[in-house]
């Protein structure tokens, strides 16, 4: 089974698991200006009755919402499911960032989410050991005046649609940046030919970062030289690797090793033919 299979399987449980829970929206930060992990109670407001502080905690049915209103880092450490996610909505200053710690994962349903919404500034840090699962679209910088940026430090992103970094719609489009480093995985299930990385928008691949998807390599291909995929900040420094699945090729999008990397790999091959 492939990974995109596996994805794909598991939204579907989430899918299933969605139906018939009744629903919320929940505001991060609101009632103190000091960071703190999202299990943490009397951190969130819910709007089930009006917008009040709550000990609950956002659960399977509900969108969860992060206004930029220059609040504090929410930190995941947990195993945490909702259904929607949008960072970077409407007010005037910049989002709480939210990191997913390692040990933390977070999965959304079948509906669309967004690192920069409508307004502002929204960071997504994703370090080693955590991960995030969205299951739809995902929208980075999404409408004009949004900026979004996805810190992918040695964890997963996994998107099990689209995916748009500055996606134009009615309201024009934002702009998007996604950074993988060292030892980060973007996992995609499709791009679209011109409209996943508009202009000014970019994916910029560092260290032992890659972008793993089945098929697209044209468009991919494409990105590339338009300079929208970039490797260590430089246009033209990525490479394709393909590999058969026996369903689709699985493409792999990494830098271009450094001369002395590949030079060291060369003397590394050498010594072990010479030791057999």
């Amino acid at each position: 089974m492939t990974t995109k299979i596996r994805i794909l399987s598991i939204c579907a449980l989430v899918a299933v698991a969605f139906a018939g829970v009744a629903s919320a929206d929940f505001r991060w930060g609101w009632t103190d200006p000091a960071p703190a992990n999202w299990d943490t109670p009397g951190r969130w407001t819910e709007n089930t009755a009006g917008w009040v502080t709550t000990n609950n905690l956002p659960g399977s049915g509900d969108k969860v919402v992060f206004v930029n209103d220059n609040g504090a880092e929410c930190t995941v450490v947990t195993n945490e499911v909702i259904n929607q996610l949008v960072l970077g909505q409407d007010g005037g200053g910049v989002a709480a960032p939210l990191t997913i710690a390692n040990g933390g994962s977070l999965t959304t349903g079948v509906v669309w989410s967004a690192v920069g919404y409508n307004a502002g500034t929204a960071v997504l840090n994703v370090e080693t050991g955590g991960s995030v699962t969205f299951g739809q679209h995902l929208w980075v910088g999404f409408n004009t005046g949004s900026t979004g940026i996805i810190n992918i430090n040695g964890g997963t992103v996994s998107v099990s649609e689209q995916i748009g970094l500055g996606w134009p719609d009615g309201n024009g489009s934002g702009i998007g940046f996604v950074n993988i480093n060292d030892g980060g995985l973007l996992d995609l299930y499709q791009m679209h030919p011109t409209n996943s990385i508009m202009d000014g928008s970019a994916i910029d691949i560092t260290g032992t970062g890659r972008i793993e998807i089945l098929g697209h390599q044209d468009i991919l291909e494409s990105y590339i030289a338009a300079g929208k995929i970039l490797g260590n900040g430089v246009v033209g420094n990525v490479q394709i690797s393909t590999e058969d699945t026996g369903e689709a090729q699985l493409l792999s999008i990494v830098t271009v090793p450094e001369p002395a990397t590949m030079l060291f790999a060369a003397l590394g091959g050498l010594f072990i033919r010479r030791k057999r």
